[in-house]
């Protein structure tokens, strides 16, 4: 796509798709490195274009929303929740975030308050 004088979306012949970036080497190759997925892994990057992680952030912070109730346990009964995280806060209570990582030991999964 062409608006103002330049190309603002291109996709390749190998089907990449840039936004901001004429020459995307990923999947999805957003203004330089702001945001990209491999075209090889799958795994998307925010201020970086070599993603070592599913998810991987360079220079920033992610933020959870909390949640105003403890996870259920059957948030965590199977191996694909496996290091599933929520953040739970009592918004009455200033400074009591919990961080709930679900564990998995082969068989079953748990909540670990960490």
């Amino acid at each position: 796509f062409y608006a103002g004088g330049s190309d603002r979306v291109v996709i390749t012949t190998a089907g990449n798709v840039g936004i901001g970036n004429a020459s995307p080497t990923g999947l999805l190759h957003v203004s330089s490195s702001a945001l990209y997925v491999s075209s090889t892994s799958g795994n998307v990057g925010i201020g970086t274009t070599a993603p070592s992680s599913t998810l991987h952030v360079i220079s920033g912070h992610i933020q959870f929303p909390f949640v105003t109730s403890a996870p259920a346990a059957t948030e965590c009964d199977v191996a694909g929740e496996a290091g599933r995280v929520v953040v739970y806060s009592n918004t009455a209570t200033a400074g009591d975030a919990q961080l709930y990582v679900c564990d998995w030991n082969g068989t079953t999964g748990a909540w670990t308050v960490k």
